[in-house]
């Protein structure tokens, strides 16, 4: 833990605010004085009058909060702030966001900061207590102009779980209004004050109440209150500084989770709030699941170690604000993102699938896109999936965290590949095909998937690719053993084995498999390996390179062992090449010579419609009707290209269902 510098707590209300610090010496929450005698710093501003602007409000609420931040620093003596819990009287996303923006104006970055709601703040303070003062719950009643709310907090038992649950109720007559706003005093309202304390209470009975707001900032509370409150050997606590304190030990929680009264034993007494033996980390803790904390469980299916598993993106219990987060992942072969949303009234999880709009194919081009999760409240997620670099369209997702009420089974997926290393800003651009690579899983995957190319070219085991995985990705472990053994003289094989190995997406399994393939390289047949390489470079649209290795095939000896149909799929992928690259007249030589191996209709098609984009006469025998529906076709295409002066896109997906339609046929 970095124990340096300053944990808060802020309470900003509408009138005054409060801070209060951790004192590391003492182990407790003292106060920031705003005088001598007085710990209530009077906002210049109310509150709801700041946040009538929305574009003034971030600056003004910036103000306050470095003005609080530096009262604390000169108390205190110390020069720089750790984390601060700020408790939010309205946890609405709409203010939350400005919150933000107040925070990013006084350059305090997301990790040094945590919005709480009322509830969450009362809940860190009620519970770092004494334990017997929330054996049985614990109660808040808090008088505002809007009327007098009543929170109940307790810990119960559900699914081998221990849960901190809410309940809620509140009453809100003119005279318990007038009263909470000041105009009256409590004398007038005290009938609706005391019933409504009577009714809540033995409806949930609890271990301590406390109240708080100005009404009952009194030395004094009347005896008929303190009657009713008292009834059942409730130990009763008055105070305006519960909200404060509470944000102060969240502030501390996040940074130390032993200070946790809801994973640990809490920052005073040794104690487990579980019931159970105190514990390191949650093992004996107790999951918040009042307001503003995910009651859910988030998890994503993602391929890792060569299998299926669930990552949790999403704890039970985290802070709703808190939960968001952002990351990169490459598509699994199905493009499809897979999520699952475990509610706790459920028996089984949600399951929630997105599938983004690209042009590419996941089973063979590596697809990366960014995910963003925000949680609107605690109720509510919202996915957003962005393309990078045009990789997909943009897709967004809302779940309802209240769960569907149906019994949902789990399917299989192919997962998604997390990319659990830093994104480089500097990509490593790959030698062979120019492909750009901004993580070790995207180069990792590519490498596994495509290691024809690494047969014969040992040029991408350069200082770009040692840079790249040390300064990009942070992976200056794996930099320095792969560039060790290189040095040494390590063999390509020995190299990518040991790469494969240094990243998280290969089992044991997967690396056996691919490495007699890369033996193979080496001793295999020396057709199949350009073959190999061809369809990569294909698949990487570096059809010229793909044509020079298919070219070179042709004018080997034919090997009697290949069957006939290979060399037919070699003259195909040729005349995919050249129709690429608009060489039609050349495409249709190709797509012509693999007819003559092997008598494909789909071959002979696409030769017929790269004649009639050339303007040549076939070298095959067609029917009238063939040759009429290809310039039929070809018409179309032409005038598309004419007017867009690119590659027409339905050519493209001609082509590819012709191959498509070849290799299923005679693969």
């Amino acid at each position: 833990m970095d124990t340096k510098g300053l944990f808060l707590g802020i309470d900003i209300d509408e009138d005054i605010s409060q801070v209060c610090f951790y004192d590391k010496v003492s182990r407790n929450v003292q106060p920031v004085m705003a005088k001598e005698d007085s710990p209530f710093f009077q906002n210049n501003v109310p509150l709801s009058r700041i946040f009538e602007n929305e574009e003034s409000a971030p600056a003004r609420l910036s103000s306050m909060l470095d003005a609080l931040i530096t009262a604390a620093k000169e108390q205190t003596g110390e020069e720089q702030l750790n984390i601060a819990g700020v408790c939010l009287h309205d946890y609405s996303e709409d203010k939350r966001l400005i919150w933000h923006e107040a925070f990013g104006k006084l350059k305090i970055p997301r990790e040094s900061y945590l919005l709480l709601g009322k509830e969450e703040a009362f809940a860190y303070y009620a519970f770092n207590a004494d334990p017997g003062t929330y054996a049985r719950g614990v109660a808040l009643f808090d008088m505002e102009p809007s009327g007098l709310t009543g929170c109940f907090l307790q810990r119960v038992t559900f699914k081998g779980l221990t849960l901190l649950t809410e309940s809620d109720d509140s009453v809100a007559t003119d005279s318990v209004m007038m009263a909470g706003g000041g105009e009256t005093p409590l004398e007038p309202a005290m009938q609706d004050i005391c019933g409504f304390f009577k009714k809540t209470l033995d409806k949930n009975p609890v271990s301590s109440v406390y109240l708080t707001g100005t009404a009952f900032d009194t030395d004094e509370l009347p005896s008929q209150m303190l009657t009713v409150l008292g009834r059942r050997g409730h130990r009763i606590f008055a105070g305006m500084n519960l909200y404060v304190k509470g944000a102060s030990i969240g502030a501390l929680a996040k940074a130390y989770p032993m200070a946790d009264p809801f994973r640990s034993a809490g920052i005073y007494k040794n104690v487990s709030v579980s019931g159970g033996a105190a514990g390191v980390g949650g093992l004996a803790g107790c999951i918040m699941a009042c307001k503003n904390r995910i009651s859910s469980e988030i998890c994503l299916v993602e391929k890792k170690d060569g299998e299926l598993k669930g990552r949790t993106l999403v704890a039970r219990g985290t802070n709703a604000d808190a939960a968001g987060m952002s990351f990169d992942l490459i598509l699994g072969d199905t493009g499809v993102i897979q999520i699952e949303a475990d509610p706790l009234t459920q028996n089984t999880p949600d399951i929630y699938r997105i599938k983004p709009d690209t042009d590419k194919d996941p089973s063979k081009e590596i697809v990366r896109v960014n995910a963003a999760l925000y949680f609107s409240d605690e109720d509510t997620l919202k996915v957003f999936i962005r393309g990078i670099n045009g990789s997909c369209s943009d897709e967004t997702l809302d779940i309802d965290l209240r769960g569907s009420g149906k019994q949902t089974v789990r399917t299989r997926s192919d997962g998604v590949i997390l990319c659990e290393s830093k994104v480089s800003e500097v990509p490593y651009i790959f030698p062979a095909t120019g492909s750009e690579f901004y993580s070790e899983e995207e180069l990792a995957k590519f490498l596994y998937e495509n290691i024809y190319l690494t047969g014969t070219d040992r040029s991408f085991i350069n200082s770009e690719l040692f840079s790249f995985l040390r300064d990009g990705t942070g992976n200056k472990a794996l930099a320095d053993r792969l560039e060790k053994i290189w040095s040494e003289g390590c063999t390509v094989k020995d190299f990518l084995i040991e790469l494969f190995k240094g990243t998280s997406l290969y089992s044991s399994k997967d690396i056996t498999i691919i490495d007699p393939v890369i033996e193979g390289l080496k001793t295999g047949k020396r057709p199949l390996v350009k073959y190999g390489r061809a369809e990569t470079f294909i698949k990487c649209g570096c059809f010229s390179r793909a044509v020079k290795e298919l070219t070179e095939i042709m004018e080997m000896n034919p090997d009697s062992e290949l069957p006939e149909s290979f060399y037919a799929k070699v003259l195909y992928n040729a005349g995919v090449c050249y129709g690429r690259c608009l060489m039609y007249e050349k495409a249709a030589v190709m797509f012509e010579g693999s007819y003559g191996f092997v008598k494909d209709d789909g071959a002979k098609s696409a030769a017929l419609l790269c004649r009639r984009l050339s303007g040549t006469e076939p070298q095959i025998l067609y029917m009238k009707g063939e040759w009429e529906q290809a310039g039929e076709k070809a018409g179309k295409l032409s005038r598309e290209f004419a007017q867009s002066n690119r590659m027409p896109d339905d050519f493209d997906e001609a082509v590819k269902k012709l191959k498509q339609d070849y290799v299923k046929k005679y693969s």
